[in-house]
């Protein structure tokens, strides 16, 4: 009996995802980032229990089903259906979903390993970025997997443009003029 790569996908997806599972916020930062924790706490505060944080310098044992542009993804023991994400925010690092594929290594043939492992390594990165294209195109995204540097003097124009409160900020690159703003005596943090 031959059963169609849907139908399987689905099989799939049956046998691993309890019926009824709640919907989830899906979070892709770095393990040590503050502001990530504090945003989960609010979110826990507001009710949202649900919320999977994927974090680009841990080493996750990830586990790809897609089929078509649909897909489920296992990190470690936790599976989240494409279908089953209602929003993601894309805080910080890049590559979360890369390094999924075992090294290569080949006695006495180190050019045969090396080019087998920039092959690896650009398969890799077509699927994260398959993966994160899928996201974007069908759930509400905060961020970008593909544009994670973002320059945060375009951010603040952006957001004064648009309404919000922004804080004044000066940019500066002679100490005179340094001198001149801090001696009135205001306070002003420095980067």
């Amino acid at each position: 009996m031959t059963v169609n790569p849907s139908k399987r996908y689905w099989l799939y997806i049956a046998a691993f995802i309890e019926i009824g599972i709640k919907s989830v916020i899906l979070i892709f930062s770095t393990t040590n980032d503050y502001t990530t924790f504090e945003v989960i706490k609010w979110l826990n505060y507001f009710g949202e229990s649900n919320v999977f944080r994927i974090n680009s310098d841990e080493s996750n044992n990830i586990i790809f089903n897609i089929c078509g542009n649909d897909f489920t993804i296992q990190v470690d023991r936790q599976f989240i259906e494409l279908s089953k994400i209602r929003a993601v925010w894309y805080r910080k690092g890049a590559n979360w979903l890369g390094g999924q594929f075992k090294e290569v290594t080949i006695n006495g043939h180190p050019r045969l390993a090396s080019h087998l492992k920039k092959k690896i390594e650009k398969e890799n990165h077509k699927l994260s970025e398959y993966i994160h294209y899928i996201i974007e195109q069908r759930i509400p995204v905060l961020g970008s997997a593909f544009k994670y540097d973002l320059n945060k003097l375009i951010i603040l124009d952006i957001a004064k443009s648009v309404g919000l409160h922004t804080p004044e900020f000066y940019i500066l690159n002679e100490k005179q003029s340094i001198r001149d703003l801090v001696k009135y005596g205001e306070q002003y943090v420095t980067k």
